[in-house]
């Protein structure tokens, strides 16, 4: 794959996220590209975009850790990075940018809404919007999630 140096790996908790880093693992390990790893603390509206949301950040910080011994025990390195925004697709978007990341691996769960697969807001914000190849691992059918 010509000029990849940098791939960006949104998670959010889900166990899909560790088949998006394996993939991003498969091509680090050969080719010494960069992995990090961003997930992304929502804020409402209604609140401060500062504010300190102290119950998911912990949560966030936890996932991370658990994120980086992933990437010890796939003997890969990994950069991890928590992220406070209003909109976790556009957090992604910026992020990729100002990283300079070459690609977005991201996974992507199986969502039905009104009998149909359901992109979601988020995966259709970042496939729309990054200025960078997106890729997607999405879930199997059998582990489909209703939409929101």
């Amino acid at each position: 794959m010509k000029n990849i140096s940098h791939i960006l790996v949104p998670i959010n908790g889900k166990p899909s996220d560790e088949d998006a880093l394996q993939v991003a693992f498969a091509f680090a390990r050969k080719t010494k590209i960069k992995v990090t790893a961003v997930h992304v603390v929502e804020v409402k509206r209604a609140l401060p975009l500062d504010m300190d949301l102290a119950t998911e950040t912990t949560q966030g910080e936890q996932l991370l850790e658990r994120i980086e011994e992933f990437a010890q025990h796939n003997a890969c390195h990994i950069e991890a990075e928590l992220l406070q925004a209003r909109s976790a697709g556009v957090a992604v978007v910026d992020a990729a940018y100002h990283l300079k990341a070459d690609l977005i691996i991201m996974a992507l769960p199986f969502r039905s809404r009104f009998g149909e697969f359901n992109l979601g807001e988020t995966s259709n914000y970042i496939l729309n919007h990054a200025t960078c190849r997106v890729w997607l691992v999405r879930d199997s059918y059998d582990t489909m999630e209703p939409a929101a």
